[in-house]
C-alpha cells in the first residue's frame, strides 16, 4: 500500500515499478487532511480530472490502473518486483551519469516555489482545524468522523 506520505514518496521518484498487488492513494481527505505532495504534482502527472477524484474522494487504486493513468510505469508480478527493479538500476547506471543529471535537472527544474509554500500553509491551517481532530479521533477509533465544518 502507497497511501499518503508512501504514494507522495512514490510520486518524488523518477520512475515507479508496482507490484501487482500495490494500491496507490491519498486518503488524508477522510480524516480532515490533504497529502501536501500529491495536492502539488499529482494532477501535473495523472491530469486534473484523475487526481481531483483520487484526492477529493481519498479512494485507492489497484497498481494496474496506476499504470493505466500514468502514474506508474509498470507492474509486474510481486515475486519479480526486485529483479525488475534491479534491472532497471542496472540500466541507469550504464547511461552517462552527467547527462542523466541535466535531464532530471531539466525536467524537474518546475517543481518548487509558490505551490510549495501554498501546500505547507494548507497543511498548517487545516491540522489547526476542529475537522482535522474529529477525522483523527474517529478514526483511531475506528468509527465514522462527523465533520462540522470548524
Amino acid at each position: 500500500m502507497a497511501f499518503g506520505g508512501g504514494c507522495e514518496l512514490a510520486l518524488a521518484c523518477d520512475m515507479i515499478i508496482a507490484s501487482d498487488r500495490a494500491t496507490f492513494g491519498g486518503p488524508e481527505i477522510k480524516v480532515g487532511l490533504l497529502p501536501g505532495f500529491l495536492i502539488i504534482r499529482l494532477h501535473q502527472v495523472v491530469g486534473m480530472a484523475r487526481a481531483k477524484e483520487m484526492i477529493m474522494t481519498g479512494d485507492p487504486i489497484s497498481a494496474q490502473e496506476a499504470l493505466r493513468i500514468g502514474l506508474i510505469n509498470k507492474v509486474v508480478p510481486h515475486e519479480q518486483l526486485m529483479d525488475n527493479c534491479m534491472e532497471l538500476a542496472g540500466k541507469l547506471m550504464s547511461v552517462a551519469p552527467l547527462a542523466l543529471r541535466v535531464y532530471k535537472a531539466s525536467v524537474n527544474r518546475f517543481l518548487g516555489g509558490e505551490e510549495y509554500k501554498h501546500s505547507l500553509d494548507v497543511m498548517l491551517y487545516l491540522m489547526a482545524t476542529e475537522d482535522q481532530k474529529e477525522g483523527v479521533s474517529a478514526f483511531l477509533e475506528k468509527r465514522k468522523p462527523v465533520f462540522r465544518g470548524r
